[in-house]
């Protein structure tokens, strides 16, 4: 567990086989299983991360944020978007990448001007 390597949060998977489902039962909450529900796991370590940085931005933190949108599965809630794209093999493809975006952006615009991206 990364909690007992220097680790004060951990929230996720912890192998890449488990890695590969990204409507999985559950991810880690330090030691503890979290269910999901059937939730899309990117979108859980998301709203997690802005937790972490919204309860953090008062002073240094560290943020080590892994996603494991655009590997295998390749899952996502929704192809509606990218409709018009005729090959389905691509269809795919731009809706982590805009999603991880987000995600992205959201974190960072939820810290403070002091943050170090």
């Amino acid at each position: 567990m990364p909690s007992r390597h220097g680790f004060d949060e951990f929230f996720g998977y912890l192998h890449q086989m488990h890695a590969h489902n990204y409507y999985t039962e559950f991810l880690w909450d330090n030691e503890k299983k979290y269910a999901l529900g059937g939730r899309y796991s990117a979108d859980v370590i998301a709203e997690r991360s802005y937790d972490f940085v919204r309860r953090n931005r008062q002073h240094p933190f560290f943020l080590y944020l892994c996603t494991t949108l655009q590997h295998t599965d390749f899952t996502v809630p929704s192809l509606a978007p990218y409709a018009a794209i005729k090959r389905p093999t691509r269809r795919w493809w731009p809706e982590p990448t805009a999603m991880w975006d987000g995600s992205w952006r959201c974190c960072a615009s939820t810290g403070s001007r002091k943050t170090q991206w």
